[in-house]
């Protein structure tokens, strides 16, 4: 029987503060059992992916949030595990690491890889993931590719109005309405 390994990442990051980038991803390798000239180039791809190659050296405990994540997510990608359970892997990242996380967890899923990812941003998850499935109170209620998800929203588009809605006839076509602040976010269907 084939052992399984599994890669986890969680949503908070707690990281030892005296472990570097490479420490993380270098010794969680040799543990898995890896060799060492394994580890170092596990190790080294994972860090250049998740873009903290040029930090490796520096402690946790001067990293910022979305480093330490990105430390961790390295840690995880450096481990070569066969399934990844990655848990709001871009909360607390900026915008251009959010992106670079997330184009790496999509060439992992085209490489055949297997994640679990738990997200509430559904762009993220359409962009890293082949299949989905849609969860409320624990229960499954829908699952599918992307865009067989996105035939069973009711609304499939948001436009934001600011100003007096009262003129539109909204009600003809089905559309709800929310105030946010001073604006109106109308949703259509079409």
């Amino acid at each position: 029987m084939r052992c399984v390994n599994i890669a986890v990442v969680p949503q908070d990051v707690a990281t030892y503060g005296n472990f570097t980038p490479w420490e993380y991803s270098y010794y969680f390798s040799l543990l898995r059992g890896m060799s060492k000239g394994r580890a170092k180039e596990a190790a080294e791809k994972a860090l250049k992916a998740v873009e903290l190659w040029n930090l490796r050296n520096r402690t946790c405990r001067t990293l910022s949030g979305g480093e330490k994540k990105r430390a961790i997510i390295a840690s995880a990608l450096a481990s070569d595990a066969d399934i990844f359970m990655l848990d709001e892997p871009t909360s607390g990242l900026d915008a251009v690491a959010r992106r670079s996380v997330r184009a790496v967890l999509r060439g992992m899923v085209e490489e055949g890889k297997t994640l679990l990812l738990t997200t509430h941003i559904m762009e993220e998850a359409e962009m890293v993931l082949d299949r989905l499935a849609i969860m409320h109170m624990g229960k499954v209620i829908a699952e599918g590719t992307p865009e067989q998800i996105k035939r069973l929203a009711k609304e499939r588009f948001r436009v934001v109005v600011e100003g007096n809605v009262d003129s539109l006839e909204l009600a003809e076509y089905g559309s709800r309405v929310v105030k946010f602040g001073s604006k109106w976010i109308v949703y259509v269907k079409d």
